[in-house]
């Protein structure tokens, strides 16, 4: 899905990292399914990117690293592209534990696309809803002010 190489290099300020037994297929994977590309790889460890800022670290279980799955939620942001992202998942085979759900409008106005990968972690892609909610938008507005007087 993703083509594009990244036009710098730069630190990250916050990676995903994700360790399974098969890492060079769990990487394949989220090139496939999500759009990733590959910008570094080595010894069965890749260094994913979707977007700036959205790097995932795939590494092989062993070495004082086990297998991670199910934990918190990583998530990444897909505005503008959530419904793109939603269908191709919705036609992309399945395989181990993979899962998707939604897109949804969540209660604080963004719309989420919630994915498990094949081996159990898991991600959501945010995005700005298509008819946010007014009376949401007013009230986070309203927090929001009463929070930067203090």
């Amino acid at each position: 899905m993703n083509d594009s190489l990244p036009a710098e290099i730069y630190p990250m300020p916050f990676f995903a990292l994700l360790v399974a037994d098969s890492p060079v297929d769990l990487a394949t994977w989220y090139v496939d399914a999500l759009g990733f590309f590959r910008l570094f790889e080595t010894a069965g460890f890749s260094h994913l990117r979707r977007h700036k800022y959205q790097d995932i670290l795939v590494t092989p279980a062993g070495l004082e690293r086990v297998p991670t799955t199910g934990g918190p939620y990583v998530y990444l942001d897909a505005d503008g592209e959530l419904e793109t992202l939603a269908a191709h998942l919705r036609d992309f085979p399945r395989s181990g534990s993979m899962g998707v759900s939604g897109p949804v409008q969540t209660p604080w106005n963004t719309c989420e696309l919630r994915i498990t990968d094949p081996v159990g972690h898991r991600l959501v892609m945010t995005s700005r809803p298509a008819n946010p909610d007014p009376e949401i938008a007013e009230r986070t507005r309203a927090m929001l002010k009463a929070t930067s007087k203090t």
